[in-house]
């Protein structure tokens, strides 16, 4: 399953990376974020992996957020994995102007097990998910703003 969600940021791209790149901003536009560690490597760069985990609906799901490419600020790769989900993720900046990004977010779904059941729901749920997380980040990063507007 492939999906992409875009959104544009009134904010200059360096800034919006600068706070992406930030891994203790994630609570602020991940609300469901219990906890994160970096159990490999180093944190953000190509081949670390991260154990994320989240409370979604009253469950706890662990996910391993593994780094694939890191071409910042226009480009930002990883895997995400659990159990019978694996989902790989490219971020790409674009400079919308001198005060606006765009994020353009593309996604690859792979399901087996019981999940491989339920993919047709899934495609849906996880897009849905993205554009939240993704419209959280907005407004945390507008509010955020860091410099002025001319």
């Amino acid at each position: 399953m492939r999906y992409t969600t875009v959104i544009d940021i009134a904010l200059p791209r360096r800034e919006v990376i600068a706070l992406l790149d930030d891994p203790t901003n994630l609570p602020h536009w991940q609300p469901e974020l219990l906890s994160f560690e970096t159990v490999e490597g180093k944190t953000g760069i190509p081949g670390a992996k991260t154990i994320l985990r989240y409370n979604l609906n009253g469950q706890q799901i662990e996910m391993i957020e593994t780094i694939l490419r890191r071409r910042l600020p226009s480009e930002f790769s990883a895997s995400y994995e659990t159990r019978d989900v694996k989902n790989w993720v490219v971020n790409r900046f674009y400079e919308e102007g001198p005060w606006a990004t765009r994020w353009e977010s593309s996604n690859l779904l792979k399901c087996s097990g019981l999940m491989m059941l339920q993919s047709p729901i899934l495609r849906s749920v996880f897009r849905r998910q993205t554009q939240l997380y993704m419209r959280l980040f907005k407004a945390f990063a507008e509010q955020k703003n860091t410099t002025s507007a001319p």
